[in-house]
């Protein structure tokens, strides 16, 4: 049995166009998780406007039956793409508008709460380097480990040494995506991204963190 954690960072640095149905699903998912406004795609952020454009990149059905749909989500902030915040969603349900949903509500909580906590400048999760942190909720797919709720404080606690290292050039917005399984004999394996670049040094940081375990 694996358990896999996914974690994401968002780190910040001080249209009348018709809108396209999933956008606009996961647009009203997000304002409905932060308090923001949503119109259309956009998602209006204090002064900011948040547009998103979601993506079916997968759909296929499990063994058992369940629907499993994977959504790519961009963002463009104020007009202009920002690549840092690429990221995806994952949904499964028994149907594939039901797992498209799911997608919109776990991409909302996970991904896009931390980009709108940015945004309205609210407290951050910690401050590192120069940077305003702020992190989504650790998610698990399979049973529950112990641990878990300690997670995020031991991998920032891990990482924020090397946020120097990780960018060199602190102007602007930047992002973690951690994606990690333990595999039954304990290995660690998964995708680490820094700006949604596969990234070998925070692998390295991740892989030494303490990844919660099942104790059945």
């Amino acid at each position: 049995m694996k358990t896999a954690i996914a974690l994401f960072v968002v780190l910040v640095v001080a249209a009348t166009a018709h809108a396209d149905p999933l956008a606009e699903q996961f647009a009203t998912k997000l304002a409905n998780a932060t308090g923001a406004l949503a119109k259309g795609d956009t998602v209006n952020v204090r002064d900011h406007a948040l547009k998103l454009e979601a993506t079916v990149e997968q759909v296929k059905t499990a063994p058992d039956g369940r629907v499993v749909a994977g959504v790519r989500v961009t963002c463009t902030l104020d007009g202009k793409l920002i690549d840092a915040l690429t990221s995806g969603g994952v949904g499964i349900d028994t149907s594939r508008d039901a797992a498209l949903a799911t997608a919109a509500s776990e991409w909302a909580m996970q991904y896009g709460k931390p980009i709108v906590d940015a945004l309205f400048v609210r407290s951050p999760t910690l401050t590192s380097g120069g940077f305003a942190v702020y992190a989504g909720p650790a998610g698990i797919r399979g049973d529950k480990p112990d641990g878990l709720a300690d997670f995020n404080a031991s991998f920032f606690h891990m990482v924020e040494p090397a946020l120097a290292k990780l960018y060199p050039t602190k102007a602007g917005v930047h992002a973690i995506t951690v994606l990690g399984a333990r595999t039954a004999d304990g290995a660690i394996d998964g995708e680490f991204r820094v700006d949604g670049e596969v990234s070998d040094a925070l692998k390295q940081l991740a892989l030494q963190v303490k990844w919660p375990t099942r104790t059945a």
